[in-house]
């Protein structure tokens, strides 16, 4: 049989999380069979079946269904041998192996399974088989392995060692010790066949249900990336003995439904049983299974037959062996589920807040917290506070990216925050329309090849297309920022292809003239053949691996010093200088030969019969290795380079008609670092060279056309056979031919090419088109940079940058310019307002005044920008009445984008008052180089800067600068590489895993599966959240976590408007104030609004400078570790049980809490805030609006403490701070020792325990009188802070949410050291007890440090059973009679329900 052509890999994961392989003729296949493979014949699939399907009684059905199954054995282990991965046999697990050997035993061992496999699979590496355990323990290992990796094998042995019998309980909570999890929060993964999580929460008090956040945030954080997620459902306070189902139960209280059914796997049938026993679930009645159908059958009618309720019964599959006497005792009387009466008499939390975003509200929530804000903002904040964020301007060429998510949103926060400090904010954004980008894209559109040949096309036409273009753009970019939710003044956006603007930005370039900073001049710039234009330095890129063909060649020299005279003679004219260059295409515009004047230089000869050269001494070594010349002789040595420069002339260069022979010259950027020591200069391609020759009036010939190739139009001494070649393409190549070819025949050689090789090196390229520049003499317009660079260094000492070394780079980019190419060969531009004079020989003259430039922004300002193309080239109009008389026509250059670009401050309000106009301006590190510097040259251009001591400003007070976006390993996105992210696809969610539907849920329409979309604001939090100074990472990782802090911010708020949801202004709540003398008596609200404060600080100032992901890691912290877990544990029995009192002070800490956060996320999620407020109970919107609290109208300032808050307590006054610093310390305590506690089954809840808190002065030691003394001192304080705590209407308990805490204060020596824990429990008792000691210090009640006083006082912490009976009602064990009822209140119930 020949091998299987699998669609996709068969592996461990496919078996294990996939169900079974089963082998289906084509005409069975069913539309939702997930077909792996098809069978060799054709008569049939492998398909994956999910279980619980009737295929399910063997993991492979094999048999009559295709003619090839006739050996079960060679059939099925075939199928995974094809797959290549033994993993995958080990996967198919015990219940296959078992059923292919005939065994009648369920459980196959360690060796059994290795010995199989050694049989049918000889070539393949054997399992590692970790532990086995019965009941499909092997795909249980299997799934722990990949979620813990190599980390399991050590911990598995030493739970094995401790746990020889251990139990699927025991096996789960050792999942959570792994996992690192505690039952504060969520514990527990493992389950059977590695296919159903077990999820299991100690409960609180009151009980707590499961969210769904929780749920499937667990879920999502330790299965396999290929499982998909539950379906859950809340199921809020529902108190039955039983838990049908797939249900995640805590002592009794099931707390959230796990429908793993719709989910595609094999339903399980557990029973919750009693507190005192498992507090957690316990897996499988113990089902015989020639006993099941008839179990199943019967089950229903047992139950209710002795008073049970049961929500469904579902198949359970057979376990083999028979403990059947655990059925009976999992049942207990019904009389328990009165507790469900109770719950009528609880605050439980109502609200309408959905779990995600709904998509129907998202327009009108967004056109509340945008467009409204900003035009309320407008009207109502005060004019005399503005905060201008000036918006650096994206082209305006294609689809929105990444990138353009992290700088809009991170500008939009920046706005939101200080619009909340009560500033008008003034934030315009704008787009870039001009330039090459945007010109060639409308090329391209209209079929002019990749990079757009605009001689094809007028002017005009191309002008028309780019508009266009610009127009679509600028639209579908627009909808795209709006549905980030970024606030702006969208209406009155600018666009540098906007008539107003193109003229102030005339003015500001008319400026610019009147100071003398332009000018035109014939010299060298950088030109893109593939752009046909001059560039600026800030349009290049650097190709690192560029590659060149790199010569040696030798100019004959026709007259030398005569110091060397008597040599040449020798020679007899064949001397020549040795030049080395990367550029060979260069040599026809050669103007001189560069020597340094304090270099020594050699005559070398290679060979009695070769020529002399010329070369630097120091350089003779590398010229003798690269060229492989062979007996090279020193002929002549000690030739200073001053003795030949000047002097020494050689043959002319190729465009040189008249072979007028041509100088050696000093230069000083000649050295002997590299080359020859002789320099090749050509004028009309090197900026050096044209300094060097220009300075000697040797003119700067270029013969290159625009599009990089060689012409004879403007240098007809150019060779014929070069006519029309690509410089950049085969012109090094042709050139040196040419030279070979003029000197066949002739003697003396004009030329001698020495040597070639392939050089790599770094060499410019075009940013746009990532093609290869040169450097070309033309005439162009220049901004003189040297002029006003100084100045701008100087501007730059007031400016704030973030991060720092924002400011070295842009320094560095200013210092290194003296001149700015501003002109363009293009026409999708701003004109360079320039009329040219043309005289009778056909030269052109350019004329350009302040005059001539009034004169024709006037002409644009009647009849528009696009006249200068229009309008006939005779038309007078344009020519103003006192020129001279003469024949005069426009120019056709435009200006460098970056001069659009770096004009925008001019629309700013006050953009000339003298002060920088923009408070702010965000862009990328790109722009360092790019606008960054435009802005900054322009406008301190425009200022009167001529003295060193001139006042100067820079356009912006302070700079930000944020990275790259990267994928997941740091590659940068490219098309190329299939990595782009889209916006979009965060904000729909189809970066995840799609959501699972339940069979009730409706599909969608398209058949598209269903994501979780959490909007902008999952798109907005990744953008907070990454820090913006470096290079940010995106990918499915990263979403993960954002998505799961979304989903948990947004049950917070759930829970908060729950708890609220009776708060109005009429309400009214406690005095919680640091000097409110009651504040002892609601400790924990006091210690929850201090950590509130704290946070609130920490937040403000975060946002203050500039660091919103500093905010989100502040908020991510409080939200899971204050409120989660500590103020909303503690919280939640007086909230829902307590007493009116009671309940008002905890609610005036939600409120506080909740209009505290609602402020600190307004500039991050304004969608979900805004949310929140529409679903917000009117009464509490009354409130939040009378108070000044609207998280967007608002004036937001940290709630500062006047006073720091101090606890009044029975000795003294003790700072809440320290309270709160040393009850949170041993809290943690509490926590690690209730966790060992569950790990032995001692408990469930925090609340069946109680705590005793011992502390002991201890005994002197090695501490002198005085010392102990002051520890004796500190060790009462601490008893006396405990007690007094305790005594208070707060109670301990509260804090530490347990039933009881006793404070004792002994004299014993506490010998046990920190974090240690000791156990004293009889297994034939109920009484069990778990001990540790924590350091505490009060060190403010003392003159002296803890150090000094004998350090920490040492607290003694022991957790042991609670007392008293447990109160149904509330769940706190209370109650002092229990015997008597069982379901007898606690003494505060009692009051309540009374």
């Amino acid at each position: 049989m020949r091998p299987l052509q699998f669609h996709r890999p068969i592996n461990a994961t496919t078996c294990v999380l996939g169900g079974c392989l089963l082998v289906h003729r084509s005409e069975e296949l069913q539309q939702d069979d997930d077909v792996l493979a098809q069978w060799p014949d054709g008569t049939g699939h492998i398909v994956l079946k999910r279980y619980g399907e009737s295929e399910t009684q063997s993991i492979l059905t094999t048999g009559s269904k295709c003619p090839e199954q006739r050996d079960t054995d060679q059939t099925v282990f075939r199928l995974i041998h094809d797959a290549g991965d033994a993993s995958a046999v080990w996967a198919l697990g015990t219940d296959t192996i078992c059923k292919i050997k005939e065994r009648t035993e369920h459980v196959c061992s360690e060796a059994d399974i290795i010995t199989f496999v050694r049989k049918h699979f000889p070539s393949i590496p054997l399992p590692e088989v970790l532990y086995t355990y019965d009941d499909h323990q092997d795909c249980t290992v299997m799934f722990l392995a990949r979620v813990h990796g190599e980390t399991l094998r050590d911990a598995w042995t030493k739970l094995t060692q401790a746990q020889q019998n251990s139990t699927w309980d025991q096996i789960a909570e050792y999942c959570t010790t792994m996992a690192g999890l505690t039952s504060d929060t969520l514990c527990g993964v493992g389950g059977t066949y590695a296919m159903e999580p077990y999820l299991y929460a100690a409960d609180k008090s009151p009980f707590e249900p499961l969210t769904v956040l929780q749920a499937q945030s667990l879920f999502n954080k330790y299965s396999p990336p290929e499982m998909e997620p539950p379906k859950i459902k809340d199921f809020h306070f529902y108190h039955p003995d039983l838990g049908p189902g797939n249900i995640i139960v805590s002592n009794g209280a099931i707390k959230a439904i796990i429908d793993w059914e719709s989910a595609g796997f094999y339903p399980q049938f557990w029973i919750a049983t009693k507190p005192s026993v498992s507090p957690g679930l316990n897996f499988h009645p113990v089902i015989d299974g020639v006993q099941e159908y008839e179990w199943r059958k019967g089950l229903k009618e047992r139950l209710q037959s002795v008073g049970y309720q049961a929500s469904r019964v579902v198949q359970q599959q057979s376990i083999a062996s028979s403990a059947s006497h655990r059925h009976e005792s999992m049942l207990r009387p019904t009389r328990v589920l009165h507790a469900a009466e109770w719950s009528k008499t609880l605050h439980l939390p109502k609200s309408t807040f959905p779990p995600r975003p709904l998509a129907a509200d998202r327009p009108r929530l967004l056109q509340q917290c945008t467009d409204d804000l900003y035009a309320w903002q407008a009207a109502h904040r005060p004019a005399s506070k503005p905060f201008v964020l000036h918006d650096g301007p994206p082209y305006a060429n294609g689809s929105l990216h990444i990138g353009h998510s992290l700088n809009k949103i991170l500008k939009d926060i920046i706005c939101r925050f200080q619009l909340s400090q009560g500033k008008r904010v003034h934030y315009v954004p704008g787009w870039d329309c001009h330039g090459l980008p945007i010109e060639v894209k409308a090329l391209q559109a209209l079929g002019e090849g990749q990079h757009g040949d605009h001689r094809k096309l007028s002017p005009v036409d191309i002008r028309k297309a780019a508009a266009k273009l610009a127009e679509k753009t600028i639209k579908e970019q627009k909808k795209g920022f709006r549905e980030w939710a970024v606030m702006g003044d969208w209406d009155n956006s600018y666009k540098t292809m906007d008539k107003a603007f193109e003229v102030r930005q005339l003015r500001v370039f008319k400026s610019l003239v009147e100071k003398g900073l332009i000018y035109r001049q014939h010299k060298p710039v950088y030109w893109s053949p593939s752009s046909g234009t001059a560039l600026a330095e800030a349009e290049l890129e650097y190709d690192e691996q560029h590659e060149s063909l790199a010569a040696y060649i030798g100019f004959r020299l026709t007259t030398v010093p005569a110091a060397l005279q008597a040599m040449f003679e020798k020679c007899n004219g064949a001397l020549y200088a040795l030049i080395w260059t990367t550029t060979p295409w260069t040599i026809p515009s050669n103007s001189a030969i560069a020597v340094h004047k304090d270099l020594d230089y050699s005559i070398i000869r290679p060979g009695p019969d070769g020529p002399y050269f010329i070369v630097a001494t120091d350089r003779i070594d590398d010229v003798i290795r690269i060229t492989e010349m062979e007996g090279v002789e020193i002929v002549a040595s000690g030739i200073r380079g001053s003795d030949l420069a000047e002097v020494t002339r050689y043959v002319p260069s190729l465009v040189n008609a008249g072979k007028t022979e041509q100088p050696v010259i000093h230069a000083d950027f000649v050295s002997a670092g590299s080359g020859t020591g002789v320099v090749h200069c050509a004028a009309g391609h090197g900026f050096d060279d044209y300094n060097v020759c220009i300075a000697r009036g040797i003119e700067a010939i270029a013969p290159v056309d625009e599009v990089g190739r060689f012409t004879r139009a403007s240098h007809g001494g150019l060779p014929e056979s070069l006519e029309g070649q690509e410089v950049l393409d085969g012109g090094s190549e042709a050139v040196l031919q040419h030279l070979m070819a003029l000197n066949a025949g002739h003697q003396p050689l004009d030329w001698q090419v020495v040597g070639l090789h392939k050089y790599r090196h770094k060499y410019p390229i075009d940013w746009r088109t990532k093609q290869p520049v040169i450097i070309r003499a033309t005439a162009q317009w220049f901004a003189d940079v040297g002029v006003v660079k100084d100045a701008a260094m100087r501007a730059l000492q007031d400016v704030k940058f973030i991060p720092e070394s924002g400011r070295s780079r842009l320094e560095s980019f200013i210092s290194g310019r003296s001149q700015w190419c501003i002109s363009r060969q293009r026409a999708w531009g701003v004109p360079i307002p320039a009329l040219y004079r043309v005289s009778e020989d056909g030269t052109e003259e350019a004329v350009m005044t302040p005059a001539t430039l009034e004169h024709i922004i006037g002409v644009i300002e009647a009849r528009g920008i696009n006249a200068w193309w229009t309008d006939a080239v005779d038309d007078s109009a344009w020519i103003p009445a006192d020129l001279p008389q003469g024949v005069y026509i426009r120019g056709k250059d435009t200006m460098d984008v970056w001069f659009d670009s770096g004009t925008t401050w001019a629309q700013l309000p006050g953009a000339f008052s003298g002060s920088p106009p923009s408070d702010v301006v965000l862009e990328g590190t790109d722009q360092h180089r790019g606008w960054f510097q435009s802005s900054l040259l322009t406008y301190v251009a425009n200022q009167d800067s001529s003295s060193a001591t001139s006042a100067v400003h820079a356009p912006y007070k302070t700079l930000l600068t944020h990275g790259f976006t990267l994928d997941q390993e740091g590659r940068k996105m490219s098309k190329s590489l299939g990595n782009v992210i889209s916006p979009s696809q965060i904000m729909d969610g189809s970066l995840l895993p799609p959501l699972k539907l339940k069979k009730k849920q409706q599909a969608q329409p398209n058949g598209f599966p269903a994501y979780d979309a959490m909007g902008a604001d999952a798109l907005r939090l990744w953008v907070a959240s990454s820090d913006y100074t470096r290079d940010v990472v995106i990918g499915e990782p990263v979403l993960k976590a954002v998505t799961g802090t979304l989903h948990k911010l947004r049950v917070t708020l759930k829970w908060l408007l729950g708890v609220l949801s009776d708060v109005s202004p009429s309400t009214t709540l406690p005095n919680l104030s640091p000097t409110s003398p009651t504040l002892q008596q609601h400790l924990p609200e006091a210690i929850a609004l201090h950590r509130l404060r704290a946070t609130t600080q920490y937040i403000h100032a975060a946002y203050s400078t500039h660091e919103p992901f500093k905010v989100a890691q502040f908020l991510a912290r409080y939200v899971n570790h204050d409120l989660s877990a500590q103020w909303f544990e503690a919280a939640k029995d007086p909230l829902y049980a307590g007493t009116d009192t009671e309940r008002r002070a905890a609610q005036k800490v939600c409120y506080e809490v909740l209009q505290e956060l609602l402020a600190a996320l307004a500039p991050i999620t304004p969608l979900m805030v805004q949310e929140t407020l529409s679903h917000m109970p009117d009464g509490l919107r009354q409130l939040l609006e009378q108070n000044g609290h609207d998280p967007f109208h608002r004036v937001w300032k940290p709630t500062l403490d006047d006073v720091s808050p101090v606890l009044s307590l029975s000795n003294g006054g003790f700072a809440l701070s320290t309270v709160a610093a040393a009850l949170e310390t041993i809290h943690a305590q509490v926590r690690t020792l209730q966790e060992a506690a569950r790990v032995d089954k001692r408990i469930g809840s925090g609340l069946e325990c109680r705590v005793v808190l011992s502390v002991s002065p201890g005994a002197p030691n090695s501490r002198t009188s005085s010392e102990h003394t002051e520890h004796n001192a500190e060790a009462l304080a601490v008893h006396h802070m405990l007690s007094d705590v305790q005594a208070s209407g707060s109670g301990l308990e509260k804090v530490f949410v347990v039933s009881d805490v006793e404070v004792r204060l002994t004299s014993d020596s506490l010998h046990a050291a920190e974090g240690q824990v000791a156990t004293g429990a009889d297994e034939k008792d109920d009484a069990w007890q778990y001990v540790a000691t924590v350091p505490v210090s009060l060190t403010d009640f003392s003159s002296r440090s803890a150090e000094e006083s004998g350090g920490p006082i040492i607290v003694r912490v022991a957790v042991e059973k609670a007392r008293q009976g447990k109160c149904p009602r509330c769940w706190q064990y209370k109650v002092t009679q229990p015997e008597v009822k069982a379901d007898t209140l606690c003494a505060r119930c009692e009051k309540v329900v009374a």
